[in-house]
This record gives C-alpha cells, sequence and structure tokens, in this order.
C-alpha cells in the first residue's frame, strides 16, 4: 500500500506541484481513507520526501545502470546524460522545489553532485584512452560542466529558452563535444 500512496502522491505532484496536491487526492484516486495514508506516512511533508527519495533513486539506479553497460567512454556519458527520467519532472516543478523545499533541493543537489563526479570520471578515461584533448586541464573541464549544469537546473534558464532538460543537456555535449566554432568556411577564415 505505501507504495501504491507514492505512485498516486507521484502523479498529483506532476499534475498539481508539491504546494498544491492534496492527501484528499490521493485517498479519492487509491479508495481509500486519509486515516489509511497516515498509518504510513506522518503528513505531506513526509510523502513528499519519500516521493524525492524515490525518484532519485531510480535516477540513481539508472544512471549507475548505464556505468554499466558495453560500449565507449562517449557512448556512456551520451546515455549518462540523455537519461530519459530527467523528462518525467516539469521544469517549473524544479522551481517549485527550489523555491518552497530547499531540504528536498538540498537531497537533488547531492544527487547532482554524484552525478557529477561519474561525468568527471568518465571525461578522465576519455582523456587517458585518447578520446578527449589532453591539452585542455580536467579540472577546466569540471568546471564548465558543473556551472553549466547548475544554470540548466536553473528554472528561469529553462523557461527563458523554451528547453527541456535533456534538450539543454544535448546541446552542451554538443558544445563540448565539438565547440562552438563553426567548421564551413566563414569570412573570418578568408580574411
Amino acid at each position: 500500500m505505501r507504495q501504491r500512496i507514492v505512485e498516486s502522491a507521484t502523479e498529483q505532484i506532476k499534475r498539481y506541484g508539491f504546494r498544491k496536491f492534496t492527501v484528499d487526492e490521493i485517498a479519492r484516486d487509491l479508495g481509500i481513507s486519509k486515516k489509511t495514508i497516515y498509518k504510513y506516512f506522518t503528513g505531506k511533508g513526509d510523502i513528499i520526501s519519500t516521493v524525492v527519495d524515490n525518484f532519485l533513486e531510480v535516477a540513481k539506479n539508472t544512471h549507475l545502470e548505464t556505468l554499466e553497460t558495453d560500449g565507449g567512454v562517449l557512448e556512456k556519458l551520451n546515455a549518462f546524460l540523455q537519461c530519459p527520467i530527467h523528462d518525467e519532472v516539469p521544469t517549473w516543478l524544479i522551481a517549485e522545489m527550489q523555491q518552497y523545499f530547499p531540504e528536498e533541493w538540498a537531497k537533488v543537489y547531492k544527487f547532482k553532485q554524484f552525478n557529477k563526479d561519474k561525468i568527471v570520471k568518465m571525461l578522465a578515461q576519455g582523456i587517458h584512452e585518447g578520446f578527449f584533448r589532453s591539452d585542455i586541464h580536467p579540472a577546466l573541464i569540471e568546471m564548465i560542466w558543473e556551472r553549466t549544469i547548475d544554470a540548466i537546473f536553473d528554472f528561469n534558464f529553462i523557461k527563458d529558452f523554451d528547453l527541456t532538460i535533456n534538450q539543454a543537456l544535448k546541446m552542451l555535449q554538443t558544445i563540448i563535444y565539438e565547440g562552438i566554432k563553426n567548421n564551413s568556411d566563414s569570412e573570418v577564415e578568408k580574411a
């Protein structure tokens, strides 16, 4: 029953947000009483915390599975960054969490640090294997990744440019892998 409550709460949160979903809606959705919900959770805050924990655990396992797959560094890095779970969270919900639920956002930030550490290791492996350039200091690449990921998870950035998290991450990959220079002949090259 606990898992069914978490699943219903997850859907309610995606639809209405952390602040507007209600325990009554979960009870109605599952055809149970609020009293039954309170056998498993102390209140709405406990439900929110469990939903966030559950989501982050699924995301972490998905990312770890990606690292265990066959393939080179680039394939693993692409799969890691283009995780389908990113698209499950509406960007407005991220903003609501950042603004009104800082203790839950701290969990997301910790998860981002876990991801950053994995990405840095993959980049280092790519440099070691000669896939990525060795003439660029890894600390600089790490700093670019970290600050860019922070910007991508800033609701205003995503909203202002009408992007999903996965779209922004895909563009980041392109910039990191290929740079921003247009490879076609340009007036600058001719000069």
